[in-house]
């Protein structure tokens, strides 16, 4: 893909709801205590995916620069601490063995994810 292709992109990527700041918040809330990379799959519907290298990095810009630092309230005393994650690694999910609202949790257990943040609609089933 060319750099004019991507510009065209990141003009309509803006189109949709990804809650990049809400994700990271959850990622890097959750993975205080690892001292490793956090590895994250994100699956995608058919229609979605071509926004999928985009949103990868944008996820993983933001949680390199807000998991530098994370500010605790500990009784009443805000402390800061740095998170011991090296970084984040992300694993798109395109191929779901079922619908593409099902969350394809086994796809994500075979690449031994650390977490799995699902695109679209999803039906929630078990």
């Amino acid at each position: 893909m060319d750099s004019s292709n991507l510009t065209q992109l990141s003009a309509t990527i803006d189109d949709f709801v990804w809650e990049f700041e809400e994700t990271v918040d959850f990622l890097v809330d959750h993975s205080v205590t690892k001292v490793r990379q956090l590895f994250v799959a994100l699956q995608f519907p058919d229609d979605l995916l071509k926004y999928s290298f985009e949103i990868c990095k944008r996820l993983e810009l933001l949680f390199a620069q807000k998991s530098q630092k994370v500010t605790t309230n500990d009784n009443d005393d805000i402390k800061e601490k740095t998170v011991a994650i090296n970084s984040l690694k992300t694993y798109v999910l395109g191929d779901t063995t079922f619908a593409p609202c099902c969350v394809d949790e086994i796809a994500a257990q075979h690449a031994k994810c650390d977490a799995i943040v699902h695109y679209g609609n999803t039906c929630c089933s078990p």
